[in-house]
């Protein structure tokens, strides 16, 4: 079993170094006309405005050159019609904002900066060089969504211009070193990347006292934004829970049990930032297969469940926003939708079959940012839909109610509710029937992102399957 997911894991591995190409070396003046002719295409048509804001370089003059004639082109591109904040209140700013001209800006910094001087997209560069060869990568941020609309990487040409700014001799000497192999491509070139995981465990208390669950998952993700209003995810990951305790020893002696052990392929093709009427409209379809390997078997591996069929999930979500007290959302989607087997009886048969299931529909009203104080306020009815035994059963299964802050710099905590609606119990399904509380923190340090849920659940509060599960939460990210 963990042989297969090794290569499972190797596998998506060398699909993704297959997207990447090389690209030749060009002038640096060329490349930035390159950029600015091509980024032009991409702003936005409301609020033509834009901001220079950093270039990561050790060269003054380096820097110097990146700005006047990044500025000059988008000038020149833009026929005159795109204002550009002046580079001088942005050095006035420096110390308000707390970044550097000079130093690395993140993309979350980028949009800050953006907002707070008024302008619609930010433009952002650094240079770095393995032995002689020089690269240079340019990202823009649309200010509004936070969305990366353009980022890009250039292979720079050593010539006199290059060398005059780094301040080196050219032609370069003879040198009988042997010089680095240079590396014809960045990541950056492709889409942004990044590889995380979540670790959880569950301690249950009540009809079960002693129950320890433990989840891992693992992950890799890839994200681009080709334009303006069109984007793709995707992520592979799997997660693996082992269960222990009392009732684990009802599947195996030795007291260890698989609860779930799976592969699965997230892609989400994404459209945003469409006007309609006053607000902005999104839309996005994920479909992930899910492929099981085990599912409450010997944790040992002496019943493998090869024969658990794969699971197909389609999560469709329509995203309506208007910019009132805040900004005001409109969500519906759905959490878990999918056909799977054993979603269907077939009662004549006595067999499972291949059925369609929707376990989370949400309908969601968010206030963000209400009033600019960085506070958002949600409420998200959830509703079960299946079609077990040839009929359709559903039900209004819970109530969310939230609450977060989001107005500091790469911080955000909040609270989540949920409250259990109209949901019954029998001996094949147990639901949440207390209420369940959720609190969570979020952090980024850089390239880095911490995030920490803490579940509180009551399970059969009116049954004798009563029991409380509280579920520690974390998910550790790095992006490059």
């Amino acid at each position: 079993m963990k042989t297969q997911k090794f290569f499972s894991i190797g596998a998506a591995f060398m699909v993704m170094a297959a997207l990447v190409w090389a690209k030749d070396s060009t002038s640096i003046a060329d490349a930035i006309d390159d950029y600015a002719s091509d980024l032009i295409l991409f702003i936005p048509s409301k609020n033509k405005s834009i901001a220079v804001v950093a270039f990561e370089t050790n060269s003054k003059e380096l820097m110097k050159y990146f700005f006047d004639i990044m500025e000059e082109k988008i000038w020149e591109k833009g026929k005159n019609t795109i204002i550009i904040y002046e580079r001088r209140k942005l050095e006035k700013l420096q110390d308000e904002l707390n970044f550097s001209l000079t130093g690395a800006v993140s993309d979350e910094t980028a949009q800050h900066i953006g907002r707070f001087v008024g302008v619609s997209v930010v433009i952002y560069g650094s240079t770095n060089h393995i032995g002689d060869t020089y690269r240079m990568a340019i990202r823009t941020t649309v200010v509004e969504t936070g969305q990366i609309i353009f980022p890009k990487s250039y292979l720079l040409q050593m010539d006199d211009v290059l060398a005059g700014l780094l301040g080196i001799p050219y032609p370069a000497p003879d040198s009988r070193k042997t010089p680095l192999p240079s590396i014809p491509f960045s990541l950056k070139d492709i889409g942004d990347f990044t590889v995380g995981g979540w670790f959880a465990f569950s301690n249950v208390t009540g009809a079960n006292n002693g129950d320890l669950r433990v989840g891992i998952e693992p992950y890799i993700s890839f994200n681009r934004s080709f334009s303006e209003t069109f984007g793709l995810n995707i992520q592979l990951g799997n997660y693996s829970g082992i269960l222990t305790g009392d009732t684990a020893k009802n599947y195996t002696d030795n007291g260890f049990s698989p609860v779930k052990d799976y592969f699965y392929l997230s892609i989400t093709p994404r459209f945003s930032n469409l006007p309609v009427g006053p607000g902005i409209l999104a839309l996005s379809l994920e479909f992930m297969p899910v492929f099981y390997l085990a599912d409450n078997y010997d944790f040992f591996g002496e019943y493998y469940s090869h024969d658990i069929p794969p699971t197909f999930i389609f999560n469709p979500a329509i995203r309506y926003s208007l910019p009132l007290f805040g900004w005001l959302h409109f969500d519906l989607g759905t959490g878990s939708m999918g056909i799977a087997k054993g979603a269907d009886y077939d009662k004549d048969t006595q067999e499972y079959k291949y059925g369609l299931w929707v376990e989370d529909l949400y309908v969601n009203i968010e206030l963000y940012n209400l009033l600019g104080t960085g506070i958002a306020l949600w409420l998200t009815p959830y509703f079960f839909i299946s079609t077990n035994d040839h009929q359709s059963n559903s039900y209004f299964r819970k109530l969310r109610l939230g609450m977060g802050y989001y107005g500091l710099k790469d911080f955000s905590f909040g609270l989540r509710v949920d409250f259990p609606i109209g949901v019954e119990i029998n001996k094949t399904t147990m639901e949440y029937q207390g209420v369940s509380l959720s609190p969570y923190v979020r952090a980024t340090f850089g390239a880095i992102g911490i995030t920490a849920n803490f579940y509180v659940y009551h399970i059969g509060a009116n049954t004798d399957y009563n029991e409380v599960t509280i579920t520690p939460e974390i998910g550790i990210s790095y992006s490059f």
